[in-house]
């Protein structure tokens, strides 16, 4: 049975915020949203452009028909985007300090690789039933995950938006992927 995807890309800045740093991606192959975030030193537009390097490089994967191993395939333009980030901030150093999320899907027939990185979640909906099929690299979910505190008390924990992984240029990064 093959995979049917139904999509639609949108994007809102909300009432907290004034700038739109997000980025997606829906095409017939490939579903991405990035997620950007400039740091307390960066440039305001750091996070947007972090998360366009990153569409930008997953954008190609959205081919008639993708091949190959979908996940090293994922890997690959995260990389490459995670190295368009790091390039940017050499070639732009007033604009550093910008960095995103990425929650990506590559189908091709009946297979499905997944990307994750952060906090931007990916959902399951099958029978009318919706599951949540990432976990967020958040401090708060690692205090979770070992039982220290309830996710009632990670809503309004202190430190409850303090991401633990993100793509920023500065490091290599390991991804949390899945094939089904």
């Amino acid at each position: 049975m093959s995979v049917i995807l139904r999509y639609v890309a949108r994007s809102d800045v909300g009432s907290a915020r004034r700038n739109n740093e997000d980025s997606a991606y829906a095409g017939a192959h490939l579903l991405a949203v990035a997620d950007g975030m400039s740091s307390w030193d960066g440039s305001v537009e750091a996070g947007a452009v972090a998360s366009q390097l990153m569409i930008g490089a997953l954008a190609p994967l959205d081919d008639d028909e993708p091949g190959g191993d979908l996940l090293s395939r994922l890997d690959e333009a995260v990389q490459q985007g995670n190295a368009a980030i790091a390039a940017h901030n050499v070639a732009e150093p007033e604009g550093q300090g910008g960095a995103t999320t990425l929650t990506a899907i590559l189908v091709a027939g009946d297979g499905l690789g997944l990307v994750h990185i952060g906090d931007s979640r990916a959902y399951l909906l099958r029978d009318g039933e919706l599951t949540q099929i990432t976990k967020d690299d958040r401090f708060v979910q690692t205090l979770v995950d070992e039982g220290r505190i309830t996710p009632e008390e990670a809503r309004s924990h202190p430190q409850r938006s303090l991401m633990m992984r993100a793509v920023d240029g500065r490091r290599e990064i390991a991804t949390d992927s899945d094939v089904a």
